[in-house]
């Protein structure tokens, strides 16, 4: 309903936040797991680890809000920027990475459906023409903001057998920095390329036709993520634990079933 046109604008405005988000955020997410595993798994205090990464991931957010604002004032597509602000808000102070990290997928798995399906009505109710972009966008960016708002009374029953103790940021900062610069290249790549058509192509509805091309290819790599997703926290723990003997079995067990999904998807693709 849409069209190439509004949907090029939606895909080149949401791929300059998820840039600004990638960036501001240098990876915490992925560090976010490891410590939160890692605390896991040597009975630690998890709810001092955690009130650290969020709090690291609140001034985070401050940095690239501020950052964000003064690209946003003179662009021609300033009000859908403003709408997406509520998206890195919903990135930023989402809880998934805690979830994760104790490896209670459910909450998560559950969230993220039942987010997905809602958004998914809404469009399709909703969205009848190119006109409707505005509400496309911003049925969007508040299904970010409220997803990361329907985790919180799970969050409320995992932490509260935990009790407090002396907060310390700046410790995860100088990790989290490190983490980041090996996934900086590939990660700022996959986003920076449909900016790059939008910056330079004279008709942004070429994002969409290389956006859908792109997301139909790179459809089976879902399945290969999700499993590095939920091995990671298995992995961290083990880590801790100095258990390297179950660390190499469950990383030779992972790359055979990469190895499954990986072979038959490139031929596949490939005769396609």
């Amino acid at each position: 309903h849409l069209g190439s046109n509004s949907l090029g604008i939606s895909t080149y405005v949401l791929s300059v936040v998820t840039l600004y988000y990638t960036i501001g955020s240098l990876g915490i997410d992925l560090y976010s797991r490891r410590e939160v595993a890692y605390s896991k798994a040597n009975n630690k205090n998890l709810k001092v680890v955690f009130y650290e990464l969020l709090i690291a991931r609140l001034v985070l957010l401050v940095l690239t809000v501020i950052c964000y604002i003064p690209f946003v004032i003179d662009n021609r597509y300033r009000i859908y920027y403003v709408i997406h602000l509520a998206t890195l808000l919903g990135l930023f102070l989402d809880t998934s990475w805690f979830f994760i990290g104790i490896e209670k997928m459910k909450e998560v798995v559950v969230r993220n459906t039942t987010v997905k399906l809602i958004t998914t009505i809404l469009i399709f109710s909703t969205i009848k023409n190119s006109n409707d972009l505005f509400t496309y966008v911003f049925i969007y960016a508040i299904s970010q903001f409220i997803s990361c708002l329907i985790m919180v009374p799970n969050l409320h029953k995992s932490l509260k057998e935990y009790s407090y103790g002396k907060i310390n940021i700046s410790k995860h900062m100088r990790p989290v920095f490190y983490l980041f610069l090996p996934q900086a290249g590939s990660v700022i790549y996959t986003q920076f390329d449909k900016i790059m058509i939008g910056m330079l192509s004279s008709d942004i509805s070429f994002v969409t036709i290389y956006e859908k091309a792109y997301t139909i290819i790179n459809l089976p790599l879902k399945f290969i993520t999700a499993l590095s997703t939920v091995v990671l926290p298995r992995t961290a723990g083990l880590f801790a634990k100095k258990n390297y003997r179950e660390i190499k079995r469950l990383l030779i067990k992972i790359l055979d079933f990469t190895m499954l999904i990986a072979i038959p998807t490139i031929i596949g693709l490939s005769l396609v």
